[in-house]
C-alpha cells in the first residue's frame, strides 16, 4: 500500500533517484540517448532541492511503499 504525503529537503536523493531511473527506463529506444543521457543523478538533485525551495507556486509529493519513495508528482503554476 502506498501512502503520499508533500516533499521535503531530506527527499530530495531518493526522488531524484526515481526521476532518473524512470526516464531511463521508459525513454531508452524511444528519445535520442543525447536527451536521456543528460538525466543525471547530481543534476536531478539540485533540480528538485532548487524546486522544493521555491515560493508557493510549486509543489510536490512523494509515494512511498514500505518507507521508501518509488513515485514523485510535482506541480508549477506558471504565471
Amino acid at each position: 500500500m502506498y501512502s503520499f504525503r508533500r516533499a521535503e529537503l531530506s527527499d530530495v536523493d531518493a526522488m531524484a533517484y526515481v526521476h532518473v531511473t524512470s526516464w531511463k527506463e521508459t525513454y531508452k529506444g524511444l528519445l535520442d540517448n543525447n536527451v536521456i543521457d543528460k538525466f543525471d543523478l547530481e543534476n536531478r538533485k539540485k533540480m528538485w532541492a532548487g524546486f522544493l525551495q521555491k515560493d508557493c507556486t510549486s509543489i510536490a509529493y512523494v509515494a512511498r511503499a514500505s518507507e521508501k519513495i518509488e513515485a514523485i508528482a510535482s506541480s508549477q503554476r506558471i504565471m
